[in-house]
């Protein structure tokens, strides 16, 4: 049988205990080890690459082809196309603004736009829209080069080149004094070589034109 004395140990004991684990629950918290929260990073995004600047562009029956240093296509700009675009197109590929001048109508033409690079490239195209045919516009090209860009015909002949070396260059060319006439369609409307009459050298090459023009 427990004795008084011995109780009393028992409930200071146990009175003890309770005491410790009191403290103990109360105790603070330690700071937390976590690692701070990682700052947000920022890649910058890279610029568009500019469009490939055309090399060459070759002058055709139907249209314009644009070829990069390598020869490889970069598209066409066919004369049906609207001015705007076409405009556009050979603005960025040529990497050169054209200088746009009105020209007002005469016997032969209505007022039309005047938009050249240089003398290498001309696009002409009717002001009023409703007057165009189903060519939107003509080019002509009366220089071989402008900023960099070679411009010539669709078998390697332009401006400087003699009538002569195109005729014997360019298949189904057909002769008619100073002019040679190629790349045309069943309606006779192609690319015509107009040359010099005393050097025989080419002066300039316009297109799409009809072998029936009147002026």
């Amino acid at each position: 049988m427990m004795t008084i004395t011995a109780l009393r140990r028992s409930v200071l004991l146990g009175t003890l205990v309770m005491s410790l684990v009191a403290i103990t629950g109360c105790a603070p918290a330690s700071p937390s080890s976590s690692a701070p929260p990682a700052l947000a990073t920022h890649t910058p995004t890279s610029s568009p690459a500019p469009p490939a600047r055309a090399a060459t562009i070759q002058i055709d029956g139907t249209g314009l082809t644009l070829r990069a240093s390598d020869g490889d296509s970069l598209g066409r700009v066919l004369y049906t196309a609207s001015p705007d675009s076409a405009i556009a197109t050979l603005t960025e590929r040529i990497g050169a603004p054209p200088v746009t001048t009105p020209r007002a109508g005469s016997a032969c033409n209505l007022p039309e736009n005047v938009v050249k690079w240089g003398d290498a490239l001309t696009v002409t195209y009717l002001i009023d829209p409703s007057q165009r045919g189903p060519a939107q516009f003509t080019v002509r090209s009366d220089s071989r080069t402008t900023a960099g860009t070679t411009v010539e015909s669709n078998y390697g002949f332009g401006s400087g080149d003699t009538l002569a070396a195109l005729l014997a260059g360019t298949p189904n060319a057909v002769e008619q004094g100073d002019q040679v006439w190629f790349d045309l369609d069943a309606d006779q409307v192609g690319v015509v070589a107009i040359g010099d009459t005393t050097s025989g050298t080419v002066l300039f090459l316009d297109a799409p034109e009809s072998t029936n023009q009147d002026c």
